[in-house]
């Protein structure tokens, strides 16, 4: 240690070079190098960040001291899509570590949209889905429009199938476009779409006034209709009544809605097909929203248990709205106004290291403990994945009511159907297999349907007969979420085939599928 006013000599200092971050930024179509592209890398020890464009070459270099960081954002530039890519590098004293990033530029799309006698329409909203920079065109007075958009960067690094959505609300006009990226001029035609309908309600079935909807299109992704840049645009919000209406809705597609209203949980509707529409309007409706009149409490301590103050504390599920905070002298916190149900709650506190960490719980529980530590994963859900029965004996229906031994199924294939009630697609499904009831018998299939959700019996003995049912119906008996796991259903409706001996060929199919499947079964020695 020194002293004020002393002299120290021979005073050793050790100079470490440290590593070279080398980065070379270009047009993913043309090769060429791209300047004042720019890339932010945070070391995760002291949450600096370290900013940086590119040069004429498209060139950054950086020198760091040896540790483990991380891209911000990944790579940025306007008038491109942003690089989604590995984000994880490794420094080593003496050593450049080198990487290429490359970025597709922004695509534009123009032309003309005209109504269904070929007018030229003025005001028509165009977006490209699904994009990044998602941003509206609308139509000048001779009907011409010109789009840009910018690849997303989606999981597993698949390209998606691009479509032009064109929408006029205030006829009830849409269309929905195949594109490619080498799409440059589409002549649109509109066709009438379809107005989604319905209400908001609470709990107690009173109308909520001021939800925001958002129409999302599902397709290979979950994808919205709307502007997502700078925000993304509720395509609705209810009236004092909690009434909505929502036109111009491309036909041939399938959609869900987002909800969102103050003082309540998210809310996102069952998938909706726009084939069910009558007059092309699609009545949805009451959905219901959860009051958000709970709260969560507990106490953030670290890894040796001590309570750690001014720690961030925030929450993240589907149906929660999302709600932070800090935690006391004490660490401890309480987040108010969720909703009852599944809660993760999240704990971050940054110093001379980052501390962070997550639990699940749900909607009202207090004396949480959660624990944060130094250097942790970034806290993420994975759950577990469904099992596959595929190759192996279909397992004992009797928890889900049905006895094989009961219903002579010796001998035969099965079509086990999983369904609920409340679903529309569901019910659609079923009601394809009992016009083919005659068919699959004579094919040799014995078909079984479980009923998934929480109904009760008389209910759905009413639903039976008055739909002419004759295969048996089952129902689960205890947590639904569990036994679907257990079964290995990934979504509803599902499908599991089996051969005559009862051994599981086929799972998770198309109803349009079915009859290829049995026909290969039935093929086999």
């Amino acid at each position: 240690m020194t002293e004020a006013g002393k002299t120290i000599s021979k005073v050793k200092i050790e100079v470490m070079k440290g590593g070279i971050f080398e980065a070379v930024i270009t047009d993913a179509i043309t090769g060429k190098p791209i300047e004042k592209a720019g890339i932010s890398i945070i070391n995760e020890e002291d949450t600096q960040y370290r900013y940086k464009l590119s040069n004429k070459g498209g060139v950054i270099r950086m020198r760091l001291m040896p540790d483990e960081y991380a891209l911000f954002d990944g790579v940025y530039k306007q008038g491109y899509s942003t690089a989604a890519i590995e984000s994880r590098i490794i420094i080593e004293n003496g050593k450049t570590e080198h990487f290429d990033y490359a970025l597709f530029p922004d695509l534009k799309i123009t032309g003309v949209v005209r109504d269904e006698k070929g007018n030229p329409l003025q005001g028509a909203t165009l977006i490209v889905w699904p994009s990044e920079n998602q941003t509206e065109a609308v139509t000048n007075a001779e009907g011409h429009f010109e789009v840009t958009y910018g690849l997303p960067n989606l999981s597993g690094g698949d390209k998606p199938d691009l479509l032009l959505l064109c929408r006029y609300e205030e006829r009830n006009l849409a269309c929905a476009v195949d594109v490619s990226e080498g799409t440059r001029t589409v002549d649109v035609r509109l066709k009438p779409g379809v107005m989604f309908y319905g209400k908001v309600t609470d709990t107690n079935g009173n109308g909520i006034m001021g939800a925001k909807l958002y129409v999302q299109l599902r397709k290979d992704w979950i994808w919205s209709i709307a502007q997502r840049q700078p925000t993304t645009r509720a395509q609705a919000t209810t009236d004092e009544e909690g009434k909505f209406e929502i036109k111009a809705i491309p036909l041939g597609h399938e959609y869900n809605l987002l909800i969102q209203a103050k003082g309540y949980g998210n809310r996102r509707s069952e998938q909706i097909n726009t084939e069910d529409a009558v007059d092309d309007t699609l009545d949805l409706g009451n959905i219901t929203l959860a009051e958000a009149n709970l709260s969560v409490s507990g106490v953030v301590v670290d890894d040796k248990g001590k309570p750690v103050a001014d720690a961030v504390v925030n929450n993240s599920s589907i149906n929660q709205p999302f709600r932070h905070t800090k935690t006391d002298a004490n660490g401890r916190f309480t987040l108010e106004e969720v909703c009852a149900g599944n809660i993760i709650i999240f704990a971050v506190k940054d110093g001379e290291t980052r501390l962070r960490g997550s639990v699940a719980t749900e909607g009202g529980m207090t004396h949480i403990r959660l624990v944060v530590s130094e250097k942790s994963s970034p806290p993420r859900l994975k759950p577990k994945q469904p099992r596959s029965f595929k190759g192996k004996s279909l397992p004992q229906l009797k928890e889900v009511g049905i006895d094989l031994l009961q219903i002579n199924a010796d001998n035969k294939m099965i079509l086990v159907c999983f369904f609920d009630l409340n679903q529309r697609p569901s019910r659609r499904c079923i009601n394809q297999l009992t016009e083919q009831t005659a068919e699959l018998n004579d094919k040799g299939v014995m078909l079984l349907v479980i009923e998934t959700s929480k109904v009760d019996q008389e209910t759905l003995d009413r639903w039976v007969k008055k739909n002419d049912i004759s295969f048996p119906v089952g129902m689960i008996q205890g947590e639904e979420e569990k036994t679907c796991f257990t079964w290995g259903v990934k979504s509803l409706p599902w499908l599991i085939l089996t051969d005559k001996n009862h051994v599981v060929v086929a799972e998770g199919f198309a109803l349009n599928e079915m009859d290829n499947k049995i026909a290969q079964i039935a093929g086999q020695k």
